[in-house]
């Protein structure tokens, strides 16, 4: 029996440790990471705060995928009802597995002052537009406690019918931050560039944005730098597939992993909001 087997094993057994707060039920889990590269942990830790116990992320199914093309054609609130429980045990609770993983190890290992935000698949009436009451995506961020957290960096992870992506960014920027951005990039380019020399821009990752309809870039700059500098908002996403590391654990560790590679420019888009 493996040291995660014994773990589980030990947690679905104990009335001491049925109920135990997040962040030490992970480090009891974090054993799990120890074959990938993780950190390992003290093996019993105890804690007197009582907060229900995360269930660890298992991978989606086809179910999962299924669901998610279904609703896209049948975007109608008959069928959903009728399909709701496969939502509920297939898309949503994998996203929330999934989630409160991630922000465990994140605020565990990095000490990030963030919350889970998981959210909904119904749609706003308000910008609805004709495409059906229900989307046919899921997603969460990890975002710090903002009055609007549309207008500052968070981390975030969606689960879509063709696929999955993960990344960082902005949902709305204010043309205050990029415009703080531009002055870096015109002042001090080798700051911007040495943070995003470290990502993998042309395996993994590519920036997001929509663009601003007049140039502000000059033809003097250099081209990595103008198409960012161009864009009226900002982030970077990974898109992928359902290959078989959707249906895993390791897709926790995938994640992790881009979360923690994109951990200096999360921390240069705040340095935009100070």
């Amino acid at each position: 029996m493996s040291v995660s087997d014994s773990l589980i094993d030990y947690l679905d057994n104990s009335k001491t440790l049925s109920k135990c707060c997040t962040c030490c039920v992970f480090k009891l889990f974090s054993k799990h990471y120890i074959n990938t590269g993780r950190p390992g942990a003290p093996d019993f830790i105890t804690c007197d705060r009582q907060i229900r116990m995360i269930d660890m992320f298992m991978g989606f199914n086809d179910e999962t995928f299924d669901f998610l093309w279904a609703i896209r054609f049948n975007n109608n609130r008959q069928w959903f009802l009728e399909n709701k429980q496969l939502f509920l045990e297939n898309v949503q609770r994998p996203v929330t597995e999934l989630g409160e993983e991630v922000l465990a190890y994140m605020t565990e290992k990095h000490g990030l002052d963030i919350k889970l935000h998981i959210s909904r698949i119904y749609r706003d009436a308000r910008y609805n537009r004709g495409a059906g009451p229900y989307k046919d995506r899921l997603w969460f961020s990890l975002r710090r406690r903002a009055e609007n957290w549309s207008q500052t960096p968070v981390f975030f992870f969606e689960v879509l019918p063709e696929g999955y992506t993960y990344g960082m960014g902005y949902y709305k920027a204010k043309p205050l931050t990029m415009r703080a951005f531009r002055n870096i990039i015109d002042e001090d380019p080798e700051r911007f560039l040495s943070v995003i020399s470290k990502l993998d821009m042309e395996n993994r990752f590519e920036h997001y944005g929509e663009k601003y309809k007049r140039r502000k870039s000059t033809e003097e700059m250099a081209p990595l730098l103008a198409q960012w500098y161009d864009l009226k908002n900002i982030g970077v996403i990974a898109r992928r597939p359902p290959g078989k590391e959707a249906y895993s654990s390791r897709l926790t560790e995938i994640v992790l992993d881009g979360y923690e590679a994109l951990l200096p420019l999360y921390e240069f888009f705040w340095s935009l909001e100070d």
